[in-house]
């Protein structure tokens, strides 16, 4: 897989301009022009497509034989996380959560929370442990998903995370980074 910086989408997205300029300099007919037009489409959609790609980091989980993806948010833990990877752990349940420890070093950040929606990825920086419940814990209140105390949210699982309840105490858990990937095409002028 190759790997696309940011500074690589940078630059090319500063040549728009240039690009644009040549396509109406040098464009002798309405067809060039149409066709000059397509391909700037097709460029800027590439670009899209890897300027998304190295702004939204994502990780996969292997916790025992499951296997998560998740995206993460722009926080100061995540950022932490991230330049970490990969962790090797080993997961420890709690009720219907999920937890392992982290070398991880992150303060408490204003938007913490003890109460969290199912899938989001919880950082505890007293504990130095990531958690990720998927159901009740022994301090929830009725369905709700109860953490045991305030925690950072990081990051969103992108499949069900419910399939963690097969999760078993002393699994393994390896978290890595997943590569961004894009396709740049590149064209010369008719």
């Amino acid at each position: 897989m190759i790997d696309y910086g940011w500074e690589h989408a940078t630059a090319f997205y500063l040549s728009l301009p240039r690009f644009l300029w040549a396509i109406e300099s040098f464009s002798a007919s309405k067809m060039i022009q149409n066709a000059a037009e397509y391909r700037l489409k097709l460029i800027v959609l590439s670009l899209h497509s890897i300027i998304q790609g190295v702004m939204m980091r994502k990780i996969t989980m292997e916790i025992g034989k499951i296997k998560i993806e998740a995206s993460l948010f722009d926080t100061p833990t995540a950022d932490a996380i991230y330049n970490s990877l990969p962790i090797m752990s080993k997961a420890e349940t709690w009720g219907e959560e999920v937890y392992f420890e982290t070398p991880i070093e992150a303060a408490l950040e204003n938007s913490a929370k003890d109460i969290v929606e199912l899938g989001e990825l919880a950082y505890f920086p007293d504990e130095k442990v990531i958690a990720i419940g998927f159901g009740r814990t022994p301090v929830s209140e009725g369905d709700e998903i109860r953490l045991a105390d305030k925690c950072n949210i990081w990051g969103k699982a992108l499949n069900d995370v419910r399939q963690l309840k097969a999760v078993k105490e002393g699994d393994n858990v390896s978290i890595n980074k997943i590569k961004a990937q894009g396709v740049i095409a590149c064209y010369r002028m008719p």
